[in-house]
């Protein structure tokens, strides 16, 4: 502000408005949404400006303002065309098919949710292929069980891996803690941190843990893969390991029914 570059401001007032989106603080959220939006109609940010009417579509919605958010979405997505940016192309697309599926549209939810994920790369983004997924699951849009890679039965700890068939974790209660959670975020980095706090309950001590981590992976991809030993899941990141986001993941929640007699 002192030097006068209001170019410069742009970026902390959506940053404000991120935090207090994130903390549930909605109103707050579209005080510094206005705000950027009186800067924004003297410069010319496109991506700043399609970021931000997509930040202010998804407060409407945690509002239940299913058309103000969807006006905000579509100024986003029609910006878009003129200025093209891929990430935040694919998360416009993501919001407009959470909205629509909020609004009882389910053919139009799918229509965009399904371009969404023809367009991404899955490896490329995690995270918008997280809240596609998401979003996707919530339309019964799962994978089919012919095409899933790894079928995982909650009910019952069993896995299904599409070549071996069925892997049980009768007993290997670390293990199976450890592939479930990389089966809920397929293609996040779980650093060393966080697995030991998910899995083993644990405060990280690299003298401690880093050998248990190094084995526990191991013991889990020669279940998990071929014979070769080629890592086709579990894959080593730089900030950790991951599962391939590539992975189709299908996750059964449902107990079975209870059969019937006659």
């Amino acid at each position: 502000m002192m030097a006068e570059d209001r170019a410069a401001l742009a970026a902390p007032l959506y940053g404000a408005a991120t935090v207090h989106y994130a903390a549930k603080r909605y109103d707050e959220a579209l005080r510094e949404l206005d705000r950027l939006d009186v800067l924004l109609s003297c410069l010319h940010l496109p991506d700043i400006n399609a970021a931000a009417n997509i930040l202010r579509a998804l407060v409407l919605r945690s509002q239940h303002l299913l058309e103000a958010a969807l006006d905000s979405a579509w100024e986003a997505f029609e910006s878009l065309k003129h200025h093209p940016h891929l990430v935040l192309y694919l998360h416009s697309l993501c919001v407009l098919g959470t909205l629509f599926q909020l609004k009882g549209d389910v053919n139009s939810a799918r229509v965009y949710l399904d371009l969404a994920d023809r367009s991404l790369k899955r490896e490329e983004f995690p995270r918008i292929s997280r809240l596609v997924d998401e979003a996707m699951d919530s339309l019964g849009q799962k994978p089919a069980v012919g095409t899933a890679d790894l079928i995982f039965e909650t009910h019952t700890g069993v896995l299904i891996e599409k070549n071996k068939g069925e892997i049980r974790f009768d007993g290997q209660f670390i293990l199976r803690d450890l592939l479930g959670a990389f089966l809920e975020h397929p293609g996040k980095a779980f650093s060393k941190e966080e697995l030991v706090r998910d899995v083993w309950h644990e405060n990280y001590d690299p003298r401690i843990h880093d050998n248990k981590i190094y084995v526990t992976i191991k013991r889990l991809r020669g279940l998990l893969e071929s014979e070769t030993g080629t890592s086709d899941y579990i894959l080593r990141v730089k900030n950790g390991y991951c599962l391939n986001p590539k992975t189709r993941v299908l996750i059964n929640r449902h107990k079975p029914l209870p059969e019937t007699t006659t």
